[in-house]
């Protein structure tokens, strides 16, 4: 049995009341892991398994896939449209570009941060998603060398940049990145 935190990625239903969910996992990296009857009204795990939460999870190896044994949500992501709009495009970014099963803690941080500054911020900055993007494509190698006042800004903690027009500055980076990416 393998006990990690993870934050769900995306799902799908499966039948009438299974669904399969992509975890990024603290300690495992990308997983998908088979949720039985957890649609129905009385699962245990329906509350837990919601769209872009924080989770802690048990899991063990099935004959086919990866099971769901434990659900426990530490950070729920019960957040307006914008929020989930941004949160959706940062997942579908890392689930394009993440291949295999390797932890990978830098990216969980990464993660980890992003989807806690949407949690609690008042609203979505407009540079959050290019900032995203270019991090993680920047961490799995797509992007070489930026200019100093780029660097200054994807080096920082913040979901959000204080220079006006970064955005523009981000996007031939993020561009680039997905071409090298093949995305």
């Amino acid at each position: 049995m393998h006990h990690t935190e993870g934050i769900i990625l995306s799902y799908y239903n499966i039948g009438e009341a299974d669904r399969m969910l992509s975890f990024y996992t603290k300690d495992f990296g990308l997983q998908n892991i088979f949720a039985k009857s957890v649609r129905l009204t009385k699962s245990k795990f329906s509350a837990h398994t919601t769209l872009f939460s924080r989770t802690r999870i048990s899991f063990v190896e099935g004959r086919e896939f990866l099971r769901l044994t434990y659900a426990h949500s530490t950070d729920q992501f019960n957040i307006g449209q914008d929020k989930f709009a941004a949160a959706s495009r940062a997942s579908g970014l890392v689930l394009r570009l993440v291949r295999g099963q390797e932890a990978d803690r830098i990216l969980w941080g990464m993660l980890d941060s992003a989807f806690s500054f949407l949690r609690n911020s008042s609203e979505v900055p407009e540079d959050f998603e290019m900032i995203f993007g270019v991090r993680v494509l920047r961490h799995l190698g797509y992007v070489g060398e930026v200019p100093s006042e780029i660097r200054a800004v994807l080096e920082n903690e913040e979901w959000r940049s204080e220079s006006d027009g970064i955005s523009y500055s981000l996007l031939p980076i993020f561009q680039k990145g997905l071409r090298i990416s093949q995305l």
